[in-house]
Formats: C-alpha cells, sequence, structure tokens
C-alpha cells in the first residue's frame, strides 16, 4: 500500500477501536524491501528477538500519550547522539512534528522540547500500560524517525514501536481472524505469523532499514494491544514455535481464502537475487484439502465499465513501470499459463488493436484495484479479490468472476478456521498448508 498525501497522522494500524474484522490477502504486497543475494538466510532466533513494526507512515503531525492516563504522567524521552546522548521527560499527552529537520516534542502545557536535526528521538515504553497514538493503544516503546522536509520546513516522519515478538503477536493474531474462530485456528494463524515476521525481520536487519515489518497487510496486520483472550491464549501457547525448512525460518504466506487451489510464491513474487526464498518447496501449489466454501469470498461475481478498467490498467502500467501502460481499450483478458492445480499463473490482455500484454495473476488483481484520479476510488463490495478469474469483455461492460480472497500462496484462513472446528491440531493444521516444513521451537 502506498501512502500518497497524509495532512496529518497516518496510523497505519488502522482504526484498533473498530469492531468489524475484515479478512483480507495478508501480505499481498509484501516483497518490497530486496536483499542482496546471500543475506536471505533466516535462522530460527535461540531466545525471544524484539520486532520494529512501522506504526506510522509519513505522518507530519502526531499525538502521543498514554492509553491510560490520556491527560497526565510524564513521557520519558531517549535520544542518542554519541557523547550528548541524555534523556528528559516531558508532559503527557504531546504533539510530535518535524520543523527543519529536527523532531519537535510540544507538550499541551506549552513545554517543548526540540531534537538535534536528522536524529531519531525514542520515547520510552511506561511502566504501566501502553502509549497511544491518537488515541489507540500500542505496545513497545517508540522511534520518531523523520524523514525529507518540504521547503517550508515542515517534514514527515514514521512512528516505530519496538517490542518483544511474543507483545506483537497477540495484535496481529486478533485482528486477521474473527475472534468467535477456534483456538486451534488462532494457534495456526500465531505460528505463521511469527513465521513471517521473523523472516522479514532477518531481510530488514540485512538491509539496515529502519524498521522490521509494516503493520498493514504489506506484511502482516498489526491492530495493537489488544484484550482478546484467545489471541492472548494462542500466542503463548505456541510461544517460539516457528515452521523452518532445511533449519531456516520459513516466509510463511497466508490469505483469506483460496478458493479450493493454491498459487505458488514462485509464480507470484520475485525469485532473482534476494528473493531465493520464493522458490521454496513449501511455498509451492501442489493438490491439497481445502474447506474454505463458507467463506463469502468463496466465489465472486464484478463489473465494471471496460473504458474505466483499461484506464486502471494503464495507470497500473505507468506508476509500476510495465509495458500495459500502454493497453488501448480492453477487449479481452485470458489466462496464458496455469499452475499445476489449474490456478492461473498469468493472463493475456488484448487490446482493441490487437496488442497483447502479460501480467502475472496478483499483478492483473492488483491493477485491476488500481486508483486513479479524478475516477472513484474501488470499494470493498467492488474489489477484485483474487487474481484467480475468468473475465468476460462484452462491449462497455466487463464481467469478472472470480475465486477466492487474497494471493492464495500458503495458508488459507477460512479452511484452517474449518480444521480447527473439525478438531485437527493446530501442528497437523499449519504443517498441511506448508508441504515438506517442520514445526520447531526456536525459543522458550
Amino acid at each position: 500500500m502506498t501512502i500518497r498525501s497524509i495532512p496529518r497522522s497516518t496510523l497505519i494500524v488502522g482504526a484498533l477501536t473498530a469492531v468489524v474484522f475484515i479478512l483480507v490477502g495478508v501480505v499481498s504486497c509484501s516483497i518490497s524491501n530486496p536483499i542482496p543475494t546471500g543475506t536471505t538466510r533466516a535462522t530460527p532466533p535461540s531466545a525471544e528477538p524484539d520486532i520494529r513494526v512501522r506504526v506510522v507512515r509519513g505522518a507530519t503531525l502526531a499525538t502521543i500519550g498514554h492509553d491510560d492516563a490520556p491527560a497526565g504522567g510524564l513521557l520519558g524521552l531517549r535520544w542518542d547522539e554519541g557523547a550528548r546522548g541524555g534523556a528528559d521527560a516531558i508532559a503527557s499527552p504531546v504533539e510530535i512534528t518535524v520543523v527543519g529537520g529536527s523532531v519537535v516534542v510540544r507538550a499541551t502545557t506549552g513545554e517543548t522540547f526540540t531534537h538535534t536535526p536528522g536524529k531519531e528521538l525514542t520515547i520510552a515504553e511506561p511502566t504501566e500500560g501502553h502509549l497511544a497514538i491518537d488515541g489507540a493503544a500500542i505496545p513497545g516503546a517508540f522511534t520518531i524517525h523523520p524523514g525529507s522536509s518540504d521547503a517550508s520546513g515542515t517534514g514527515v516522519f514514521d512512528i516505530i514501536a519496538t517490542m518483544g515478538v511474543e507483545t506483537y503477536l497477540p495484535g496481529v493474531v486478533a485482528k486477521e481472524l474473527y475472534p468467535t474462530w477456534p483456538l486451534a485456528a488462532f494457534q495456526a494463524q500465531a505460528v505463521c505469523a511469527r513465521s513471517y515476521a521473523l523472516h522479514e525481520r532477518a531481510r530488514a536487519r540485512g538491509t539496515g532499514r529502519h524498521f522490521d515489518v509494516e503493520s498493514t497487510t504489506q506484511d502482516q496486520a498489526f491492530g495493537g494491544a489488544t484484550d482478546l483472550a484467545v489471541a492472548h491464549d494462542a500466542v503463548e501457547s505456541t510461544r517460539g514455535q516457528v515452521l523452518t525448512y532445511r533449519g531456516e525460518v520459513l516466509r510463511a504466506y497466508y490469505s483469506s481464502t483460496s478458493g479450493g487451489r493454491a498459487a505458488s510464491a514462485a509464480d507470484t513474487w520475485p525469485t532473482g537475487p534476494g528473493y531465493e526464498f520464493n522458490l521454496l518447496p513449501p511455498l509451492q501449489a501442489v493438490q491439497r484439502e481445502y474447506a474454505d466454501d463458507k467463506s463469502p469470498a468463496y466465489r465472486w461475481e464484478r463489473q465494471r465499465r471496460t473504458a474505466r478498467l483499461s484506464l486502471r490498467l494503464r495507470r497500473y502500467g505507468e506508476e509500476q513501470g510495465k509495458p500495459v501502460k500502454n493497453i488501448g481499450t480492453l477487449v479481452s483478458i485470458a489466462a496464458s499459463e496455469t499452475n499445476a492445480v489449474g490456478r492461473p499463473k498469468a493472463y493475456r490482455l488484448t487490446d482493441h488493436t490487437g496488442r497483447t500484454f502479460t501480467l502475472k495473476a496478483e499483478d492483473l488483481r492488483v491493477a485491476c484495484n488500481w486508483p486513479v484520479p479524478g475516477v472513484p476510488d474501488i470499494t470493498a463490495k467492488q474489489r477484485v479479490r483474487s487474481g484467480d478469474m475468468t473475465v468476460t469483455v462484452a462491449g462497455d461492460v466487463t464481467t469478472i468472476t472470480g475465486r477466492g480472497f487474497g494471493h492464495g500462496v500458503g495458508m488459507c484462513q477460512y479452511s484452517c478456521a474449518e480444521f480447527a472446528r473439525q478438531g485437527r491440531p493446530y501442528r497437523d493444521i499449519a504443517l498441511h498448508f506448508y508441504p515438506g516444513a517442520e514445526l520447531r521451537r526456536s525459543y522458550r
């Protein structure tokens, strides 16, 4: 997900107080930070590691306080500038801005702290409760990472929340699954989420990136602090357990609904230098049992105006540097390759001039939903939900009939829930979706 214009703080964790849970294709855009060949190894840690979660991205203003004392208390500030490093405290809550490259912390009492230009500032985790951003409680300490500034000196910044992996995970599984689903489904989700997080953490540390994971579906959804008991029980009962392949942590992709057939990581994301993990056998499509027919996204249909769909395809091509930027009015879309279980890997698009263009299945899904200035945004009910589709172009109306929700690689969450209802243990559920992988306790 790309955030283009952010006048105030943008909470990547979303509306943490929302009651509605939306199941999504969790890591549909997750391959975004290449690392050099030879640094993709993600060996299991021997002790619980920390993880840095980017919870605010590209903000110009954010309010930070305590979740249990929004109108009082002190925030501990830390900075490290060699011999000049030190600490301070300021009354809570505070407003954060960046001016001329300096982080400015301003309390409602009028007290102001201005940090050295270009340097990160840390707000310490309180001894009780949590820090909160614009009222949303998030575990851990916060680091304010300043970015670029415009001509007026107003700058943007990220907020990174650092916490233990086991503290992070309840906020993921609570966001990813319906609260009424069985414990075994939450346990399998915890194992997958832990595995994915540790794999991406290793990649981030290998490049020196200032955060490990996004709190959105670009990596995996994170809802901050949660009181959902089943989420905490699932994380505690699977503590330290990860999926591995030949001794390395597996990048355990998962999505909402596979529609009855799997996709392969190798067909969906890059496989070149730095992305060799997408070639691993447990992440490829094989024939296996699914039980996701109760998902509202198991089968779906969308209708689009052909001219607008063509415009979205062109815009996607322009912004992503793909040949489809030159497509005219769409005439047809047909699968050009399928995988071992019959799911389309790629599509051939033909325009009114007879020119043809090829897109991977996941790229076509993204392109169909691509935003275009001046054109209304796609709503949730209009969204093309997966890359497994059949497309019929009839004049100015294009009908898209599809299967599933998300990229379809790895675990299917709706099938996971049904297997759990059948009484299957989480270990069997997790391994079912990653054939050839092993479940290993990395740390206690």
